[in-house]
């Protein structure tokens, strides 16, 4: 409890803090994922004075997380149907201005190295591709949704796919099946694989954007590999659990967070529903053939289903009712998808030309 409370206090004491209506010039470094709604542009910044989120009707081309800025404009509290987001960011005032200046530098460190690696990964899984099809691309490996149009977002959310949309444990599963054979390539061990792969999943998780979901996701795969390396038996509860308090422990108001109430309730339906469900679906003769995958698929997806069903209609106000029949017919294409943004985003690193056999692929 101490140690939540200290927790708390950093992340709340690094707020801006200033008398409602005053004006302010404020410099700083782009923190989180621009948002682009109803004409307007909203993003947090690490100032010197401390975070503060700044909202413009400029569209801040360009701008992207780690980018610096200058804006100037009048402060006041965040609105009610923002403040717990932005408490959760340890953000407290808005700055109101009419413009977003870009100062033409970046933040440093190891924050910068990975705002690096994101920008090539983004620049890598453009090329070659449709706008609509590359934000997509964006959307699924790199968690980057604020250049998908609002149509599109709209059709996957009633479709029941907006999950595709969401980085989060779908993408750690396929990121660690797509190393297991790289890996073996190399000839080196298989211990020395599954460190590689959780390495590789802790430094996925920030490039990622370090959601509430993938938090849990890479918490829970590199529990799992590091019982692996250690030849102990993986055990879902305890992975659950971990997850639970790494992620409470890197933000205790993380709970309050969407993502991560419907991340965490999506796996514990899985965990205690998907199986009976398979069995059922499967029937006494097994399933033999492709009726075996379409039947894990189904029961996977309506066990998330069912679990995440009261949180939605909470939260949403609505429920898809084509959930099933969407991922079904989604399924085949989304490891595939996946794996060839992922690879595009990688070999993008050395070259973004390189990407672009994968994204004619991936189109």
């Amino acid at each position: 409890m101490t140690l939540g409370a200290a927790r708390l206090d950093a992340i709340s004491g690094g707020a801006l803090e200033a008398v409602p209506g005053s004006r302010a010039l404020v410099e700083g470094f782009v923190v989180s994922q621009p948002s682009h709604s109803r004409g307007l542009t909203r993003l947090v910044v690490r100032s010197d004075a401390g975070r503060l989120m700044v909202q413009s009707p400029d569209p801040a081309d360009g701008v992207e997380t780690g980018s610096g800025i200058r804006a100037a404009g009048k402060l006041t509290p965040a609105p009610g149907w923002l403040a717990g987001q932005l408490r959760r960011q340890g953000v407290s005032m808005v700055l109101h201005a009419a413009r977003i200046d870009p100062t033409g530098t970046s933040r440093g460190g190891p924050a910068g190295w990975v705002d690096r690696m994101r920008r090539r990964g983004e620049e890598a899984l453009g090329r070659g591709m449709p706008e609509r099809e590359a934000a997509l691309a964006r959307g699924f490996v790199l968690g980057q949704d604020d250049s998908i149009d609002e149509a599109t977002t709209e059709d996957f959310q009633r479709s029941g796919l907006a999950h595709l949309l969401a980085v989060s444990g779908q993408n750690v599963v396929l990121l660690g099946l797509l190393m297991v054979p790289l890996l073996a390539l190399t000839g080196i061990g298989v211990r020395s694989r599954l460190l590689v792969i959780g390495a590789v999943i802790a430094l996925y998780v920030p490039l990622a954007g370090g959601g509430a979901s993938i938090q849990r996701a890479g918490a829970m795969g590199i529990a799992g590999l590091l019982a692996a390396a250690a030849s102990r038996p993986a055990s879902r509860i305890y992975g659950l659990l971990l997850a639970v308090v790494a992620t409470l422990a890197f933000n205790p108001l993380s709970s309050t967070d969407i993502g991560w109430q419907l991340s965490f309730a999506a796996v514990i339906g899985i965990y205690l529903l998907a199986g009976p469900l398979s069995r059922r679906l499967r029937g006494s003769s097994g399933a033999d053939g492709w009726r075996g995958p379409v039947a894990d698929v189904a029961a996977v997806t309506i066990a998330a289903t069912l679990a995440t069903a009261p949180l939605t209609a909470f939260h949403f106000g609505r429920i898809p009712v084509g959930t099933l029949a969407a991922n079904l017919l989604a399924a085949p294409a989304v490891a595939p998808a996946m794996w060839l943004g992922m690879i595009s985003a990688a070999i993008g690193q050395v070259d973004p030309v390189l990407a672009l056999p994968f994204n004619l692929v991936n189109s």
